[in-house]
């Protein structure tokens, strides 16, 4: 959508007002929805709104949001990671330190939702748990607060030297 936007919308009917780009945006949007073909499997080459024209509605905005609430979803999931010579393990941007016992051999790494941490097994024996870091405070969050943070990390992390320009979900 974005493209089309750009290039059959901005760039060719070049609005110099904000009421005249709205305007354009609306025009490309219908075209983009109900006039355009897509090439889609499941739209059989017609545009999407007449593939589908009964999407059920989306669910409202909550007011509030938990932070923390993705932990839940990665209780009892565990990511294998190799043990290097500096006995660290690398999950995203973060490190964290097993034992020297472990360097080359591969584990598997899983949080304890219930105390915020990393837990490093082998051989059917927790080896370490490293706190997780990163997390936001207890607390609902309003939902405009929650999008303007996550905006700005990911801002600060797309503009730091040398970073990534993916957002990574710590583990």
């Amino acid at each position: 959508m974005n493209r089309t936007l750009r290039d059959e919308g901005i760039r060719a009917f070049r609005p110099g007002t904000l009421a005249d780009a709205r305007a354009v945006f609306q025009h490309v949007q219908h075209q983009y929805k109900y006039e355009r073909p897509n090439q889609a499997l499941s739209g059989g080459n017609r545009p999407p709104r007449v593939a589908h024209p009964d999407l059920s509605p989306r669910p409202a905005i909550p007011d509030v949001v938990d932070p923390n609430a993705w932990l839940e979803r990665f209780a009892g999931v565990g990511i294998t990671r190799r043990v290097q010579r500096d006995t660290s393990i690398s999950i995203g941007d973060e490190r964290s330190s097993a034992t020297k016992e472990l360097v080359g051999q591969e584990v598997l790494v899983t949080i304890a939702v219930a105390t915020r941490e990393r837990v490093i097994p082998h051989d059917q024996r927790e080896v370490k748990r490293v706190p997780l870091t990163g997390l936001a405070p207890d607390q609902p969050l309003p939902f405009d607060a929650r999008v303007a943070a996550l905006m700005t990390a990911a801002r600060d992390d797309r503009t730091a030297p040398g970073r990534s320009r993916q957002l990574v979900v710590p583990l």
